[in-house]
């Protein structure tokens, strides 16, 4: 079972931390207004969106035998614009470097999309669109 803890302080600033030791400042609209702020708790799961998906992805590359590797993953998402801000569309732009020459990228990242646990947590209620760009080792 996973476990996180969310403890405030007595500034009313936020902190969670996993049983693994590591903590993230979380912040509410009023505390993002007065400046003392850390990520949204929506921006959080973008982050985790990604970051699943891109360790899912750079796992599959080299079983896969595609040369290449994982330079960055950018997650966007549209949200409605009343309360509760949900998001209704995301979009992962993975940005690899490498010989991606005759690579089967279509299904490198169906495949990181079905083995990503966060994707298969968000896919029913937000649609997920993802795709994969060339990039340069220079400018990685």
């Amino acid at each position: 079972m996973k476990r996180v803890v969310l403890k405030s302080d007595r500034d009313g600033l936020f902190e969670t931390s996993s049983a693994s030791g590591y903590a993230v400042k979380i912040c509410s609209l009023t505390q993002e207004e007065a400046g003392a702020c850390g990520a949204k708790p929506t921006e959080m799961v973008l982050m985790a969106l990604a970051g699943c998906f891109g360790l899912t992805l750079a796992a599959l590359l080299p079983k896969m035998r595609i040369e290449a590797r994982v330079v960055e993953v950018e997650a966007t998402a549209e949200e409605v614009e009343k309360p509760p801000r949900v998001f209704t569309r995301a979009e992962l732009v993975c940005r690899l470097a490498g010989n991606l020459e005759g690579a089967n990228l279509k299904l490198a990242l169906e495949k990181a999309e079905k083995y990503c646990p966060v994707s298969q947590m968000l896919k029913d209620a937000v649609e997920i669109r993802v795709r994969a760009e060339a990039v340069e080792e220079a400018a990685a």
